[in-house]
């Protein structure tokens, strides 16, 4: 199994059935690279790249590893507003109610990771999860993520190349 067909690995996002070019997979793409490039120019570019960028270490980890040792709080604090953005707001909740117990005195570790990975996997149970509110946002309001064609030149040619050898 190559490492993007994992179930945990955040370049899966289910299914792909669509057409080769649809406009969502390559946004979730475009979000995954962000890391390399830079997020798309919308405001629901950065609110997804900022999930992915702290849903990976969770799906690796745990929950309390990613936002006590894996990411900063500032990847965390943005992680929260993208999950709110996405309409995702357990998983915003579950990062932030997290951080507070692992601040808290006399807390339990591993009670708190069992909480926390319990809490976060209730709201994201899988990639489809955000697949599923990355697509309701899209389909509210696309205006909200910048055009694919608007990337760098061949960009979007070389992610629709990626589709149709996945397909």
């Amino acid at each position: 199994m190559r490492q993007e067909d994992h179930p945990d690995h955040p370049d899966h996002h289910g299914h792909h059935d669509g057409p080769e070019n649809d406009v969502p997979d390559l946004i979730w793409q475009r979000a995954v690279d962000a890391w390399v490039s830079g997020p798309g120019s919308g405001p629901g570019d950065v609110a997804l790249a900022d999930v992915l960028s702290v849903h990976g270490p969770v799906m690796n980890g745990g929950l309390l590893h990613a936002v006590t040792d894996a990411c900063s709080a500032e990847e965390v604090d943005a992680a929260e507003r993208g999950f709110r953005w996405l309409g995702l707001d357990g998983a915003a909740e579950a990062l932030a109610e997290t951080r507070r117990a692992a601040r808290a005195a006399g807390a339990d570790p591993a009670a708190l990771e069992v909480q926390a990975d319990a809490a976060y996997h209730r709201a994201v149970p899988d990639d489809d999860a955000l697949e599923r509110a990355l697509r309701a946002r899209y389909a509210a309001s696309p205006e909200s993520f910048a055009p694919v064609d608007e990337e760098a030149p061949g960009r979007s040619r070389r992610l629709r190349r990626l589709f149709r050898r996945r397909g």
